[in-house]
């Protein structure tokens, strides 16, 4: 299909004198994401009711959102819905040259994060998500970052206080729409930190 990539079985290593990392996506599962959240999207044999009359079926409980912004340095805050229009920055990529370089992670360490996409096919491989866990210092583990493949019909929620990248979205311009908490204090809201050496993620055009 036009516009879908799947990731290549690249191993994990590291090349002097740039220490540089190379990975690739795995599949984007409720189970192998559910260590940084939530994959949004209904589940087969989720909980389910019929709703409006019988014309429609509400997915329960597809994700939670979490406020912790009571431990902040400005407790009040509130519940916020953006618009992100982002030009694609993940291109397909042959065996020598990655589809994408993860630069920064950022977290929200109060709140929860959801992206889900709009006008992008179903099946159709969207945008990358990136995550890591942290390091004892509680900074990002780079040697332990994560990277999946979300398709149209797939949305992420990251939980409070996971780093991941920016969103960036694959081969084309894509509007998603997000939630979560904010109380306007940028070190509250929203924390980045720079990869000390670029890490090459590699996604191969089917």
């Amino acid at each position: 299909m036009e516009g879908s990539f799947t990731s290549k079985n690249y191993q994990r290593f590291s090349t002097s004198p740039m220490d540089q990392k190379f990975l690739s996506p795995k599949l984007f599962t409720p189970e192998s994401f559910a260590p940084y959240g939530t994959v949004v999207q209904p589940q087969e044999n989720g909980p389910m009711v019929v709703a409006n009359g019988g014309t429609a079926k509400k997915y329960l409980g597809v994700s939670e959102s979490e406020n912790n912004y009571k431990k902040s340095s400005t407790p009040s805050s509130k519940a916020t819905w953006n618009f992100f229009s982002t030009k694609p920055s993940v291109f397909p990529a042959d065996e020598e040259s990655p589809a994408f370089q993860i630069r920064v992670l950022e977290r929200h360490p109060y709140t929860t994060q959801t992206f889900i996409p709009l006008c992008r096919d179903a099946q159709e491989s969207s945008y990358l998500v990136a995550v890591a866990p942290d390091a004892p210092d509680g900074l990002p583990d780079w040697d332990r970052v994560e990277t999946f493949v979300a398709k149209g019909c797939q949305g992420v929620t990251y939980a409070a206080s996971v780093w991941h990248a920016p969103m960036v979205t694959i081969g084309k311009e894509t509007m998603l729409v997000a939630f979560n908490f904010e109380n306007g204090v940028d070190d509250d809201d929203c924390q980045v930190q720079a990869a000390p050496s670029p890490l090459d993620v590699y996604v191969k055009r089917d």
